[in-house]
């Protein structure tokens, strides 16, 4: 056999040996099978799907499906029924949107049809929402009112800094709206749980009656 027909089987043997070793790899990684076929279609996939899903499998599924915003929305509220997630945090995904600070304003404002649920998830929105810096007073009024009110403080029983200005400004020195604001029907639990503190501040201020709850559908 010719010197070069050898050095070219070897080559091809070489080359079939890597690419062997490198199915192999493919093969014997759980997460790849997970990254490819978990999550499916974007247009079917739950929020309860995304809040399940590893850091590495959304991630690499995200990336895939660049654009969706649809999807990005989905995931952000993924973030309130998941695990802490360390490698992919609210903020990135919430880059990933073509209108990032219109549709976290417009998720909170439509959180009991977007979200619903107990207090628990109320609670983790709000705890995300507040880690942004650039937290607005339109999005501080957009929250459900109690929960705006006890979640973010950094003692027990306080008000985050931002949420407290928002309630400053809208109240003011008025004896009487801060007295209003204090026998609001805005609770822990229940449909009045969903009342929006912006709906609050200004039934307070502006001595008219309390809102009702948002619908839920």
């Amino acid at each position: 056999m010719p010197e070069r027909r050898i050095a070219d089987w070897c080559t091809d043997d070489q080359r079939l040996a890597e690419f062997r070793t490198a199915i192999e790899r493919i093969l014997g990684d759980p997460a790849t099978v997970s990254r490819g076929s978990a999550l499916g279609d974007p247009d079917q996939v739950t929020v309860h799907d995304l809040a399940r899903a590893s850091d590495e499998v959304l991630y690499d599924y995200l990336t895939r499906h660049s654009g969706d915003d649809g999807l990005m929305e989905r995931v952000l509220l993924s973030f309130a029924t998941s695990a802490y997630r360390s490698k992919l945090p609210f903020s990135d995904v919430l880059a990933r949107h073509s209108a990032p600070r219109a549709v976290l304003t417009e998720i909170t404002t439509d959180l009991r049809k977007r979200l619903g649920g107990g207090p628990h998830l109320r609670e983790a929105w709000t705890r995300q929402v507040l880690t942004l810096p650039d937290c607005t007073p339109e999005l501080i009024r957009a929250r459900p009112s109690w929960t705006a009110l006890t979640v973010g403080g950094q003692r027990h029983g306080t008000a985050h800094k931002a949420v407290a200005s928002v309630v400053l400004a809208s109240l003011g020195d008025s004896n009487e709206a801060w007295s209003r604001f204090a026998t609001s029907p805005a609770s822990y639990s229940g449909p009045t749980a969903w009342l929006r503190l912006g709906d609050i501040l200004d039934a307070a201020a502006q001595k008219t009656d309390w809102p009702k709850p948002p619908n839920s559908k």
